[in-house]
């Protein structure tokens, strides 16, 4: 045979057999997923983020809160909760010199900067805020305030610390 004979086409459509719609979408799936880099992906994290991770020691309490250490050797931890995690926490503790349970709340310490803003949001938010409020639920008086905060914060251009703003 010669070259010329190996190259012939044919003009008759060739039926092929429609794939189920799973097959298809798998195999659409397989191509797209195949066109994709094989570097891995980079995660944004907040400037501050990495630098807590690394100050806060494993154990109790978080990057945010710090869990005090009992020093008395009297008292001894009787229980540990996460109240709202990883921000506010409770320790119950035994004192054995006296036989008292004492029930300890730890939060987040403010500093002066955050104090002083929190206490001009909240004498702000008495006053704008009291109208609206009896009509919301719990989840909507929740939302409610981190969005009025947020765009109190925003309006005035207050700059936060990423741990500030958590």
């Amino acid at each position: 045979m010669s070259e010329a004979d190996a190259k012939i086409e044919y003009d008759i459509p060739v039926k092929v057999p429609k794939q189920p719609i799973g097959a298809r979408i798998w195999h659409g799936y397989i191509n797209a997923v195949s066109r994709l880099k094989s570097e891995p992906i980079k995660i944004k994290s907040a400037k501050g983020a990495a630098a807590r991770r690394k100050q806060w020691k494993d154990g109790k309490g978080s990057p945010y809160t710090e869990i005090p250490p009992i020093t008395d050797p009297d008292i001894q931890e009787m229980a540990f909760y996460p109240v709202v995690d990883p921000f506010s926490y409770v320790r119950v503790t035994y004192n054995a010199a006296t036989s008292d349970y004492i029930m300890s709340v730890i939060e987040p310490v403010l500093t002066e900067d955050e104090d002083a803003l929190l206490k001009k949001i909240k004498a702000t938010f008495e006053m704008i805020l009291d109208y609206e409020w009896a009509k919301l639920d719990h989840m909507n008086k929740k939302t409610y305030l981190e969005r009025s905060v947020d765009s109190y914060i925003k309006s005035r251009g207050i700059r936060l610390e990423p741990i500030s703003e958590d």
